[in-house]
């Protein structure tokens, strides 16, 4: 039960939070709209994506799935759930048989 009042509260707090900063920058007369068409904004994204995509494909990603596959997943995992094939899965569904 405390677990969803901590959801709902994390919820809340990010609609929030989006209505205030609409709420800013539209009190700075910013418009969103145009904004989001621009074609520079685009351009800064696209600049941002090229240099973070490599970056997470290159350096970042490999060093959790070394941290998933060789130390987290054999120590606690497997322990765990006594099966080596489940610690790659995000979710397991029980059998109804």
């Amino acid at each position: 039960m405390p677990r969803r009042h901590y959801a709902q509260r994390g919820i809340i707090k990010t609609i929030f939070l989006i209505i205030l900063a609409i709420s800013i920058l539209s009190f700075f007369d910013v418009d969103l709209r145009a904004l989001a068409s621009s074609e520079r904004l685009q351009e800064n994204f696209l600049y941002v994506k090229e240099i973070l995509v490599p970056l997470w494909e290159n350096y970042i990603r490999p060093v959790f799935s070394f941290l998933w596959e060789d130390v987290v997943s054999p120590y606690f995992v497997e322990p765990i759930t006594g099966n080596p094939d489940i610690a790659g899965q995000a979710t397991s569904t029980p059998s109804t048989k």
